[in-house]
């Protein structure tokens, strides 16, 4: 069937850094033009792990996190169980939008991503729905490195270090 009805989701800005709340406009309207007045939705969030890359720096590992004393084993994905997802039912005004605010975002030492996504109703009598990804970063700065030889002398590592902001620019 053809979707009858169209789902915008646009944050308040491009990207956020260590961000305490963000402020998501949602609006909703029909293919044919006119908003859909009073609608219901639900809007789904989830905050995610993000790779972080720039041109002309793919050597360069920009995921480190804080160092921590001591023997760690890596974490399983077993054990995280499934992704969980936080859920608000909403209501459209009469010009078929409404603005709402996340907040008690995680603090992060690494990139993430906060998947928002909306789901309604539509008139030919299916569920649709509509997704964005919006960029958490933990600084406006991005450090990368890059080891030259990953098999070396024993006791000596040659590395790399790069600082971009977030636009992929070296600082200089």
């Amino acid at each position: 069937r053809v979707p009858l009805m169209r789902a915008v989701i646009k944050p308040g800005q491009e990207r956020y850094v260590r961000p305490q709340a963000i402020d998501l406009d949602l609006g909703l309207g029909y293919l044919a033009g006119g908003p859909a007045a009073n609608q219901a939705l639900k809007l789904r969030t989830q905050v995610q792990e993000r790779y972080l890359s720039f041109a002309g720096y793919e050597q360069f590992n920009f995921m480190g996190s804080p160092l921590k004393e001591g023997l760690s084993t890596p974490p399983s994905d077993e054990a995280e169980g499934a992704p969980q997802f936080e859920t608000r039912e909403l209501k459209l005004d009469a010009a078929g939008a409404a603005r709402t605010q996340l907040s008690d975002l995680p603090a992060t030492a690494s990139p993430k991503q906060l998947l928002a996504e909306v789901e309604y109703a539509d008139p030919n009598g299916e569920v649709q729905t509509k997704s964005t990804r919006i960029a958490l970063y933990p600084a406006n700065y991005a450090v990368g490195i890059k080891t030259d030889f990953w098999a070396s002398e024993a006791g000596k590592t040659t590395y790399q270090l790069v600082v971009l902001d977030l636009n992929g620019r070296p600082v200089k």
